[in-house]
């Protein structure tokens, strides 16, 4: 297995306070609800590509930056449209 590097790393401690955020605030559920949406499983979806955080863990775990979508349907069509993306992001979260 390969040993995680900083970038990695981050990402885990942002899931680990991502998913107090939202326990705590008591989101369990896709947020997007696009059509064809199976609810399930959750993953957390981001404002931009990963590559814009560059390993930021606060940006990373920020809640405007982020959305909890169902994985096999709306995470993944927010992921290959941009224009999809902003729209839901500024319906959810407004403004960065």
């Amino acid at each position: 297995m390969k040993k995680l590097g900083k970038i990695g790393i981050a990402n885990l401690q942002a899931n680990k306070k991502l998913n107090k955020l939202y326990e705590d605030l008591g989101i369990n559920y896709c947020e997007i609800g696009l059509p064809g949406c199976q609810g399930y499983p959750l993953n957390f979806c981001h404002r931009h590509e990963r590559t814009y955080y560059k390993g930021d863990v606060d940006l990373l775990s920020n809640y405007k930056q982020t959305v909890i979508a169902c994985q096999d349907n709306c995470h993944r069509k927010i992921d290959q449209d941009k224009k999809l993306r902003e729209k839901v992001f500024m319906e959810l979260r407004g403004i960065e």
